[in-house]
């Protein structure tokens, strides 16, 4: 009776042990093809307190898909109290900027970035006069 190999397949899109409080993500799907990607990128909050090393991202996805694939990972709220959608706007560090949720990665973002995420706050929104 022989023994019959079992393939193992490598999730690179699967959360590795933390670091020092920071997690490490990688972006991309494993493929046959090597994709050109961003490595090394430190995501965190506003307040600094939750931050995500993300590496293997593609140069071709925009700073929005970035943002939305890091949101569940670093337990951010989706929704207000109010339940109205929060929406999160990438500010670059090395720029001292905030990036365009439809610019590219590769036309923004280096290697070894940093990326803070804010969101987007309006004042008295909701509130009828």
């Amino acid at each position: 009776m022989g023994r019959t190999a079992t393939n193992v397949t490598h999730r690179p899109d699967t959360m590795t042990a933390p670091r020092n409080h920071t997690q490490e993500r990688h972006m991309s799907t494993a493929t046959t093809t090597a994709r050109p990607s961003i490595d090394n990128l430190l995501v965190s909050d506003v307040t600094g307190q939750k931050t995500r090393k993300v590496s293997d991202v593609p140069v071709d996805s925009t700073v929005g898909e970035l943002i939305n694939g890091v949101l569940a990972d670093m337990k951010l709220p989706r929704n207000d109290s109010a339940g109205r959608d929060i929406v999160y706007h990438g500010r670059l560090d090395r720029e001292g900027r905030h990036l365009h949720s439809a610019e590219t990665v590769g036309e923004s973002l280096q290697s070894g970035d940093a990326l803070t995420l804010t969101p987007n706050i309006d004042a008295g929104a909701g509130r009828s006069c």
